[in-house]
């Protein structure tokens, strides 16, 4: 729980001045509902192309060879 918390300070401290005034429970709802839609976001896109890409390269398809 401890580091759901400092992970959500993390995620507060990186939104706009408007998302700023929401309420703790207000934030907590949209991560829970952001992590209850199993959407790939950003970080979990570029691992994902990462490794599509070394499979590519170990299967020495012509994709992963250019």
């Amino acid at each position: 729980h401890t580091n759901y918390m400092s992970e959500m300070t993390l995620i507060i401290e990186s939104f706009s001045e408007d998302a700023r005034n929401y309420t703790l429970k207000q934030t907590l709802e949209i991560l829970q509902t952001i992590d209850s839609m199993d959407l790939v976001l950003n970080n979990e896109l570029k691992k994902l192309r990462s490794l599509s890409l070394k499979n590519l390269i170990q299967i020495k398809s012509y994709r992963g060879l250019r």
